[in-house]
């Protein structure tokens, strides 16, 4: 399996390059803010060149200058992610439709009308590592809400891509495969809250650097952050799953946690469709798609890596009814997460 071979430079302390970004609240004047100012306008240039050719087919910006930017400034590269000179933070990624990197997939659309977009971390030619200048560009985006910008080729020779403007949302050390959702169309949105114009009113600012600084203290891992509507996620679906684990049965209040079956990207995910009342243990599984339920007749299915554990005796377990068939679990949103699971257990 491929590795990561070098720190994040702008990771949080606790995080490494294990970690998996489910929520990051910076708005994007806190996150230009941490761009080196000699760069920052050139980045919000390209930002907006993507938002306006949002969802359009044409050609990439290779070999092109953007008006606005700096001589000698360029947005995209022939490799596949494209960090700027003397850089941190990747610009904009390419998808070919004929690659070495098996895990990259087509756009998967969400039931929002935004997509997921599952991205192979790039390797070098030498054991089949990943190589950590062009990656950590990207998890420094993960990890400071910065977007990139999106290049996926139509077919295989085209030289024809769909353009759109994304965020870096989680990577997955399993599969060396990053998630970007898109697509971005306003530069007032915040990173980790739905991405739809409606939400696009978030003022745009930038703070001292000691504000900055203290943001990213408040960010001592990922799971203890909290969470924009957290807690009445929580009481919503006890009282759904009445007070007990939607796989174990579980009963022990102290141990019963809030899934989302789709990551956390504001409050509106937090609907009782879209999530589980789990015990921590089976929580940690399923977020980590190494369990899943199969939304075709509600049953859980269970990796290989629980094979010969003790968590096997769920495998074909039908998911607890919620107390309203106005509760359950809709089944788009399963659809996704199960498509996930299988992802990693061909990987």
């Amino acid at each position: 399996m491929a590795t990561m071979h070098s720190a994040i430079a702008y990771a949080p302390d606790g995080f490494g390059a294990e970690s998996r970004i489910r929520f990051l609240n910076l708005t994007f004047g806190q996150a230009l803010a941490i761009l080196p100012e000699s760069v920052r306008n050139d980045y919000k240039v390209t930002y907006e060149w993507f938002i306006d050719n949002s969802g359009t087919v044409g050609k990439t910006l290779l070999g092109q200058h953007l008006e606005g930017t700096s001589e000698g400034f360029k947005t995209s590269a022939q490799r596949g992610i494209h960090v700027p000179a003397n850089q941190d933070f990747a610009l904009s990624i390419r998808v070919n439709r004929k690659s070495i990197y098996s895990n990259d997939q087509p756009r998967r659309p969400l039931p929002d009308g935004s997509w997921l977009l599952y991205y192979s971390a790039h390797r070098n030619n030498k054991g089949n590592e990943t190589f950590a200048k062009w990656n950590d560009g990207l998890m420094n985006c993960m990890y400071c809400g910065l977007p990139v910008g999106v290049y996926i080729q139509e077919g295989p020779g085209s030289s024809d891509y769909y353009r759109a403007l994304a965020f870096v949302e989680a990577y997955d050390p399993l599969t060396d495969t990053f998630t970007l959702h898109g697509p971005v169309m306003s530069l007032n949105e915040n990173p980790g809250r739905a991405l739809s114009p409606e939400h696009s009113s978030v003022p745009l600012f930038l703070p001292s650097p000691e504000e900055l600084a203290e943001d990213l203290r408040k960010l001592v891992t990922v799971e203890r952050k909290t969470r924009e509507g957290q807690r009445q996620f929580r009481e919503t679906l006890m009282r759904a799953y009445q007070g007990r684990c939607a796989m174990t049965g579980c009963s022990v209040d102290k141990t019963l946690q809030a899934a989302h079956i789709m990551d956390y990207r504001g409050y509106r995910t937090n609907v009782v469709n879209n999530g589980l009342m789990l015990r921590a243990d089976i929580h940690l599984l399923f977020d980590n798609s190494l369990l899943s339920v199969d939304p075709e007749d509600m049953r859980i299915i269970t990796g290989t890596q629980l094979k010969d554990t003790e968590y096997s005796e769920l495998k074909g377990r039908k998911l607890r009814d919620t107390a309203l068939e106005s509760e359950r679990p809709y089944a788009d949103y399963l659809q996704v997460h199960f498509d996930k699971f299988l992802q990693l257990e061909s990987a």
